[in-house]
């Protein structure tokens, strides 16, 4: 008796994982594992980091052009750390622009977004996609290096939620 009210209940477990597995989709674990911190932090940091400050790349993986004027290379000669760069745009003075991304998914997709202002309220992200072109974003290289970095999460909650 006890063999089969032990069977019943790993049956039943069964039943409860069999209809967690038909209830998931690819959309619900994505929309987990794109709200932690840490997804969102690497995403960002991909664009601003790695393709802005290290590399001077848009979305597009080509050079950010035209270079600085000569007075802002200057002006950016005069600063320590990643301020004071100057052999590629980097669109970086203080930090402020750089911190300032947000990350949001809409369907499919996730956007990357920078600030549309500076500090001083100076209205700056429309003027910055016409002169550089499209900055905001990843290259292909960087959306497989999201998606490497996406992968374990996407297993750990999938195993969560069945």
């Amino acid at each position: 008796m006890a063999v089969c009210f032990a069977s019943f209940f790993i049956m039943e477990e069964l039943r409860k994982i069999a209809n967690n597995v038909i209830n998931l989709t690819e959309s619900k674990v994505l929309d987990i594992v794109y709200l932690y911190a840490k997804t969102q932090n690497f995403a960002t940091d991909l664009n601003t980091e790695d393709q802005l400050l290290k590399r001077g790349v848009g979305v597009d993986g080509s050079e950010l052009t035209p270079g600085y004027t000569f007075l802002t290379e200057y002006i950016k000669s005069q600063l320590s750390g990643p301020g004071g760069i100057i052999d590629h745009v980097t669109l970086y003075d203080t930090g402020s622009f750089h911190l300032g991304w947000t990350f949001r998914r809409e369907g499919e997709s996730i956007i990357l977004e920078a600030p549309p202002k500076f500090e001083d309220g100076e209205d700056v992200r429309e003027e910055l996609r016409i002169k550089y072109g499209e900055f905001e974003g990843l290259t292909d290289e960087n959306i497989t290096k999201l998606a490497e970095f996406i992968l374990p999460l996407f297993i750990e909650e999938t195993l969560k939620l069945i």
